[in-house]
């Protein structure tokens, strides 16, 4: 079974969200739930698709899957520094054989 997700927003935080008004290490996990349950734990993917960030610093983000289940996977995006992220879009594919 392959499920995926082309655009899938994992945060908003303009104009005094965390991602966008703090400083320092900050991280964000969201609980991404399949349409579908899977038979056993599919492998997911993940990559950014989109990212709505203020260009006045450098922009510094890590994104990352952890936790998967045959329900969902848990995605972690992590900035640093000064950088301000207003959004944060993510693409992913999950496959089980």
């Amino acid at each position: 079974m392959i499920q995926q997700n082309t655009k899938q927003n994992i945060f908003s935080h303009y104009p005094e969200g965390y991602m966008y008004a703090g400083e320092g290490v900050r991280t964000v996990k969201e609980f991404i739930k399949f349409p579908l349950e899977f038979e056993k734990t599919p492998n997911v993917i993940c990559s950014l698709s989109g990212i709505d960030a203020s260009t006045k610093t450098n922009i510094r983000i890590d994104v990352n899957v952890e936790t998967v289940t045959k329900e969902g996977f848990e995605v972690v995006a992590t900035t640093s520094s000064d950088t301000k992220i207003a959004s944060l879009n993510i693409s992913w594919i999950a496959i089980s054989i």
